[in-house]
């Protein structure tokens, strides 16, 4: 049997550096807890879970002195919490999930509308929304698309793990709704390679 291992496997920078600094912590004896999983990868946060790291689904529910904002990135409520109960926090967002909270945040203060294309309930994505104020207008299809009213102005930013056929096809909808847009290419590379390599060895192997 012949195997094919992906050129592009593995973790993702970001998602690789929030768990550097996870175990860089614990290895220093940091009491620690991460704001929610660190990754989508149940075999690493049980690994974790081992070690006494476990995550906490609200900040309400945190137990240590420390807690680390996962590469998805976090709203700024979080952090003003954490402020409030005195834990410090460990910023491990994606530098390229928080150029996109950053674009929110300037749409923000600009008034400008801003359109997330992602989904509504993905922690990335709640937590772009944060900087805008929970405000932003999330669509994840062509057909939500096409549903929205007609605007002079707005911005449309995407959830970093967006395929790109869809975001595009999604661009060009809103073209034709928004008269003024202003778009923010936000999609990974690295989530580019990966589903780009996918669909190149599915071409060539019978099980992926």
């Amino acid at each position: 049997m012949k195997i094919t291992l992906a050129k592009y496997g593995g973790f993702c920078f970001g998602v690789q550096r929030a768990l550097d600094q996870v175990l860089e912590l614990a290895e220093k004896d940091v009491d620690i807890s991460t704001y929610g999983p660190i990754i989508h990868n149940p075999l690493v946060v049980d690994m974790l879970a081992e070690n006494g790291i476990s995550s906490v689904a609200s900040i309400g529910d945190c137990r240590t002195s420390h807690i680390v904002i996962r590469s998805h990135g976090a709203s700024p409520d979080v952090y003003e919490e954490c402020k409030q109960d005195s834990i410090i926090v460990v910023d491990a967002t994606c530098p390229f999930v928080s150029k996109i909270q950053k674009k929110a945040k300037e749409c923000r203060e600009k008034y400008l509308k801003l359109i997330i294309v992602g989904e509504k309930s993905h922690p990335e994505t709640i937590g772009i929304n944060g900087w805008y104020g929970h405000n932003a207008i999330v669509i994840n299809s062509a057909d939500e698309a096409k549903g929205l009213s007609k605007t002079e102005s707005a911005c449309v930013v995407a959830q970093t793990t967006t395929p790109e056929e869809k975001f595009n096809e999604i661009i060009e909808i809103l073209k034709e709704r928004v008269e003024g847009l202003e778009v923010f290419n936000s999609i990974c590379s690295a989530t580019k390679e990966r589903q780009a390599e996918a669909v190149d060895i599915s071409k060539e192997c019978d099980i992926v």
